[in-house]
């Protein structure tokens, strides 16, 4: 039996950044890197998500990463494979078919979904092992797979973008270069809705021409609120997106104003931001109980109040910050 050190993920908007942040949030020193790369937001034809140029799991420093292909896992022992891989403080992030995993309750021996599951423990006399994904209601959570399971939902068909796994082996010792300038134009990107993907382009996976971003994108997420109706399903998580990027903005201001970045501290400002997002998305759940169109309208004029509400705050946080020499930050 084994199970690696995890911590609850401040960020949880989809497996991969709740896997990293699984792992390494063991003290403060990730915020410089969270608030440098999660504060562009971005739209396009197939997800709604942070804007990083590469995926989180290559960009996070405190990371190793090297492939676990498929073949390997379908040609191996497998139940070997992974547990051998825990034993050496390895965590694994691994694309499975939840049809054939209970924890999966909405899906188990109903329907398939092929998801990235996070593993981080086993326990060989329970033949079990200790996972964490979105198992029910959209919450991120800890459960368990058995080795049958994971077996058959490896070495199964299933069609997905990416197939196979990531070995994540935890860096401690990495420390981080902040960067105040990249703070600013991070910032103004997110202000202003800039499209900066063409600078990535190498990196890119997805068309960048028919992109949204920064605040532009509240303004489409409202959109897509007020055209709610009872036939279309509810898709939560670009609002939940906001909700974490206001948790972001919190630590941003925070690390700033304690490191004499900020002459002013935004706190008293941008927590009722946050606050209001979380309503606004208590709103949308409500909604998808109750079908009661006035929430629909509430929603959607209060996200688009919100949005200039936030940008009034940016603007006074990029007009207040200091760019400090050498030594100056404490």
């Amino acid at each position: 039996m084994k199970i690696l050190k995890i911590n609850v993920p401040p960020i949880t908007l989809m497996t991969h950044h709740a896997a990293v942040f699984s792992i390494i949030t063991n003290n403060d020193s990730y915020i410089p890197w969270v608030i440098s790369n999660y504060l562009q937001l971005f739209r396009d034809r197939y997800t709604t998500d942070f804007y990083i140029h590469q995926h989180t799991l290559v960009t996070c420093p405190w990371l190793e990463c090297s492939p676990l292909t498929l073949n390997e896992m379908r040609n191996g022992n497998l139940i070997k494979i992974l547990t051998e891989l825990i034993d050496k403080n390895s965590y694994i992030y691994a694309v499975v078919e939840a049809y054939h995993i209970s924890s999966y309750r909405f899906s188990y021996q109903k329907f398939s979904f092929p998801h990235p599951l996070f593993f981080y423990g086993y326990d060989n006399e329970k033949r079990i092992f200790y996972v964490a994904d979105f198992f029910y209601e959209g919450k991120y959570s800890y459960s368990t797979a058995s080795y049958d399971e994971i077996h058959r939902s490896i070495n199964c068909e299933f069609d997905f973008w990416t197939k196979g796994g990531i070995i994540l082996n935890y860096l401690p010792n990495i420390n981080y270069s902040f960067n105040i300038e990249n703070i600013k134009t991070s910032l103004k990107d997110y202000l202003y809705s800039n499209n900066k993907s063409k600078l990535y382009r190498p990196y890119q996976y997805f068309e960048a021409s028919d992109s949204v971003y920064g605040l532009n994108l509240s303004i489409e997420i409202a959109k897509d609120i007020e055209l709610l109706d009872d036939d279309k399903v509810l898709d939560i998580r670009p609002m939940a997106m906001l909700v974490e990027h206001k948790k972001v903005l919190l630590l941003l201001n925070d690390y700033l104003y304690k490191n004499n970045y900020l002459s002013h501290n935004f706190n008293s400002k941008l927590k009722p931001l946050y606050e209001q997002t979380l309503l606004i998305r208590n709103l949308l759940l409500k909604y998808s109980i109750k079908k009661d169109k006035d929430l629909i309208k509430r929603a959607t004029n209060q996200l688009i109040s919100l949005v200039e509400e936030e940008r009034t705050i940016i603007e006074m946080i990029l007009d207040n910050i200091k760019v400090l020499g050498p030594g100056q930050a404490t």
